[in-house]
């Protein structure tokens, strides 16, 4: 077991997200794995998607596995990891799976929470909304911290868990960062790409914001009875399935 928790999890939070959204995770896992949040990557403007999680998955590599890495705390390559991430997160998450294994790294699997397979998946209402919304200051994100920041001052004790979690993490985001990112995620056209990774998804049946009825079910291989922001709202059947599937392909391995 103890061979287990080296092996890194990287998990790439969403749109508006911080490392917030993987607190359950970060315990819940720990018995098989470490998980690791990477650090916010700022988008250029006009940036593709492929481009920014690529150089995403480089900045990863830097801080963990590169010789600027004092010894002591450099991962092995050779031990490998996971990847995966939530919504936007798991969008890029095998973009930077595929960079990492450029730099030698070999990645177990891919884990997409909440999120889509490729950019044809998404809905047309999705992209018309995101894009109407960019025409605002600051794609409205500024407005959204004013009413989330109301909200909280003024009914944080009603608010459960998830609810209060997300509201925190949208007034940490910068404004910029969301704008851009919807930027990418509405320029996202490309289609299925292979990796040399496999790819396991996890999805709640009732996500408003990227609806299972636009994936290909048969890449579905959980889904839960619940919304988008999934690691929060069920941590503890996300984490169940996230521990079996971790072991069972580790014990492959071995």
């Amino acid at each position: 077991m103890e061979k287990t928790k080296c092996v890194p999890f990287f998990l790439f939070p969403g749109l508006a997200c911080t490392e917030r959204l993987f607190e359950p995770q970060k315990e819940g896992l720990a018995p098989v794995c470490r998980v690791c949040v990477p650090a916010w990557t700022e988008p250029s403007a006009g940036e593709p998607l492929r481009d920014f999680a690529r150089r995403w998955g480089e900045a990863v590599w830097r801080a963990y596995y590169s010789p600027e890495v004092p010894e002591s705390e450099r991962l092995d390559p050779a031990a490998g990891c996971f990847v995966g991430g939530l919504s936007f997160g798991g969008m890029c998450a095998p973009f930077a799976g595929e960079v990492l294994e450029e730099h030698g790294v070999r990645v177990f699997a891919c884990f997409g929470l909440a999120t889509i397979q490729d950019g044809t998946q998404i809905p047309r209402s999705s992209r018309f909304l995101w894009r109407t919304v960019n025409f605002l200051p600051c794609g409205g994100w500024g407005l959204l911290k004013v009413l989330c920041g109301a909200s909280l001052k003024c009914f944080s004790r009603r608010f459960s868990m998830p609810r209060r979690e997300t509201y925190l993490q949208l007034l940490e985001s910068p404004c910029r960062r969301s704008h851009r990112v919807l930027r990418m995620i509405v320029g996202w056209r490309d289609g299925r790409a292979e990796y040399s990774f496999p790819r396991i998804h996890i999805h709640g049946q009732r996500d408003m914001l990227l609806p299972l009825r636009k994936l290909e079910r048969e890449s579905v291989s959980r889904i839960l009875d619940a919304g988008h922001l999934l690691t929060l709202t069920r941590p503890a059947e996300v984490n169940d399935f996230l521990k079996e599937e971790i072991r069972r392909i580790l014990d492959v391995q071995e």
